[in-house]
């Protein structure tokens, strides 16, 4: 047989067969590969041996030659599959990306362990976020990170697959809508985004292939993807290299050698945690206002400001009282502020001047203004009395509500660790206050064009109120 016509050569090794879990013959010819299978076949059948030709396959990468053979064991043809599962990865050598089948079906099962783990709620109550985050890594991270080391995010559709299946279970342990902001979901829990996790698993593993001996055939395999790399062709290496440069923060990358990956894995490290710090911190963002300049009280020191931890105020034990704490924090809320931002019931975007306050009416129904300002609704007025009360108790150096700018005071007031709780209490009282009563939906100028289904005319209306705009476009689209 000539060797190197159909035999793979890696750094001067020639790779004919693999046995691991199932064991494996590589050829790069049809004629090659039906010889390896013939002499498999006459070594077992010296050894006393059969191979079950229907349980083996075999599988074509690449462009498919014409006129290919019938391979067999013996008289026994073996068949030629698109689709087979090998060491736990399925592949298709029939899709651009061989890894896309093992995503798709990945995400499908990992959903389906994460909906089970929520689903214990019915039974137990609902989990404390603690303790659904152990449950997370323990069963559901592991089914998020398989392969990573091999299948490498190069699709970004594919990685959405995974990413939409970790974002939604965070969503539903801290209580958020579908709407809610995703960075947070990471800073407020201490959870690495899977993007990010995905990309430092990987460069562990060539860190880890660095260790091994040099004739180690994956070790081989490794150096021989980065020399590829190195010369501009298509590799592991290569498509690693195009991860990282596709994170969302610039990143200087030295040569993906084996002996740099420690300084790849700190800037990976350092670009991922400024990246979350811009996220909750970027001025331009309309949502994130609360977060910025916070602090994190520590237990035996003064609060430093934290990238990425877990967050003092999702150790509060009442989870309604929780929830109402983490959605005012993080624009998931009831208020105006948020509501009206959001388009639904064929109601458009309300500008940010006319979300104003249910009770009062005259000031913006932001979490600061319905927490510490408002003064319309004498429920309100009465709950927060007693809040500051108590918070002046537990606080001796508190300052007061009018001392400093509101959004000054608020920071201040969720800074501290034991008295979390009592704030949490309070978001849930004046949430109860508030969606006691109707939200202000204002009658604003506008211009719809509504076709309908039986004529091509259009139906233009301007300064009406919303009861009576529904009511026309019922009856248009009836008419």
């Amino acid at each position: 047989m000539d060797v190197i016509e159909h035999n793979i050569l890696l750094a001067g090794i020639f790779i004919t067969n693999l046995e691991q879990a199932d064991d494996i013959l590589i050829s790069l010819t049809p004629d090659g590969a039906q010889r390896k299978m013939n002499a498999l076949w006459k070594w077992c059948s010296i050894n006393f041996m059969i191979i079950n030709a229907i349980k083996s396959l075999l599988m074509i990468l690449g462009s498919i030659p014409k006129g290919l053979p019938t391979f067999r064991f013996g008289n026994d043809a073996v068949t030629i599959v698109k689709t087979a599962k090998y060491v736990g990865l399925n592949l298709n050598s029939t899709k651009r990306n061989i890894f896309e089948d093992r995503h798709s079906k990945k995400a499908s099962k990992v959903r389906a362990i994460a909906e089970t783990l929520l689903g214990l709620e019915s039974m137990v109550g609902v989990l404390p976020v603690w303790e659904a985050r152990k449950l997370y890594m323990a069963l559901v991270d592991p089914h998020l990170t398989h392969g990573c080391e091999i299948s490498l995010d190069v699709d970004p559709d594919l990685l959405k697959l995974l990413e939409d299946v970790q974002n939604d279970f965070l969503r539903r342990i801290l209580g958020l809508n579908k709407r809610s902001m995703t960075a947070p979901l990471f800073t407020e829990t201490g959870l690495v985004p899977l993007r990010f996790r995905r990309v430092a698993l990987a460069l562990t593993h060539l860190r880890y292939l660095a260790t091994l001996k040099a004739d180690r055939y994956v070790r081989v395999a490794s150096d021989d993807s980065v020399q590829l790399s190195d010369d501009g062709k298509a590799s592991w290496a290569m498509n690693l290299r195009y991860v990282i440069h596709n994170l969302p923060f610039n990143i200087v990358l030295p040569p993906l050698s084996t002996m740099m990956v420690d300084a790849v894995i700190k800037s990976v490290n350092a670009g991922l945690r400024a990246y979350l710090q811009w996220s909750i911190s970027d001025p331009n963002s309309p949502k994130r206002y609360l977060l910025r300049g916070r602090l994190e009280p520590e237990k035996d020191s003064a609060p430093i400001q934290k990238e990425l931890c877990f967050r003092h105020y999702l150790s509060v034990v009442n989870p309604k009282r929780r929830k109402a704490l983490t959605r005012l924090l993080l624009s998931s809320h009831c208020h105006a502020l948020e509501r009206l931002r959001w388009v639904e019931h064929r109601r458009p975007r309300i500008d940010r001047n006319l979300r104003l306050c249910r009770f009062c009416k005259a000031e913006i129904e932001s979490p600061e203004h319905a927490l510490l300002q408002c003064t319309a609704s004498a429920d309100l007025v009465l709950l927060r009395d007693d809040f500051l009360a108590h918070m002046n108790n537990d606080i001796k150096r508190l300052p007061a509500l009018n001392s400093m700018p509101v959004l000054e005071f608020f920071t201040r007031m969720i800074s501290y660790r034991h008295t979390i709780s009592l704030v949490a209490k309070y978001a849930f009282g004046v949430k109860e206050i508030f969606e006691s009563t109707p939200m202000l939906i204002p009658a604003l100028p506008l211009q719809w064009m509504i076709q309908s289904q039986s004529t091509d005319q259009f139906l233009f209306m301007l300064q009406l109120p919303w009861l009576l705009i529904d009511i026309l476009i019922a009856n248009s689209l009836s008419s």
